[in-house]
């Protein structure tokens, strides 16, 4: 019975769902959860607007590494991290999960883009504020990953299992790419 206890005890907090549709997830984790450091107490809740968070979702570009030489050049028109129905759906979201995080959560994001033969590609990531900065981290940038766990077979390793959508929609934290 002892032992029951003190599992039950030592449970990680739930996420806090804010909004779900099969393609989009926005939460709120325990910092605890995604092992934050003790003392990361973020400055939650404040108050942004869709409009700012548009503005700010809009104004992100991202690109793949290739190379070292290349990280540094840059490459001219590289692509908007979040596409304009993207930041539809996510920018009300997270106005509300900003607005409803503890300083002990952080926010989280998923967003899927259905593609064929049981893949698609996937961008995720953290939000979160602390001392009057907002900091937002990509984990998966148009990442390929398979949709059904069923496509995975015994003999696949563990990072196959891990580029799933379920496996990245429950830890949007964690890059599953390079």
């Amino acid at each position: 019975l002892g032992i029951f206890v003190c599992g039950c005890a030592t449970a990680m907090p739930a996420a806090r769902p804010v909004h779900e549709t099969p393609t989009t997830v926005v939460r709120l984790e325990s910092t605890q959860r995604a092992n934050v450091a003790e003392h990361a107490r973020h400055s939650h809740p404040i108050r942004l607007s869709e409009d700012q968070l548009t503005i700010l979702f809009t104004s992100i570009s991202g690109r793949q590494k290739v190379g070292l030489l290349r990280s540094f050049l840059g490459t001219p028109g590289t692509p908007r991290v979040f596409e304009a129905e993207e930041i539809d759906l996510l920018a009300p979201a997270l106005k509300v999960a900003l607005g409803e995080a503890r300083p002990d959560e952080m926010i989280t994001f998923v967003h899927e883009r259905p593609g064929r033969a049981g893949r698609s590609t996937i961008t995720s990531g953290v939000l979160f504020v602390q001392a009057e900065i907002l900091y937002l981290t990509i984990a998966n940038f148009w990442h390929p990953v398979t949709r059904e766990p069923a496509d995975l077979g015994a003999t696949d390793r563990l990072d196959d299992v891990r580029e799933t959508t379920s496996y990245v929609r429950s830890h949007p934290w964690i890059s599953v790419g390079e």
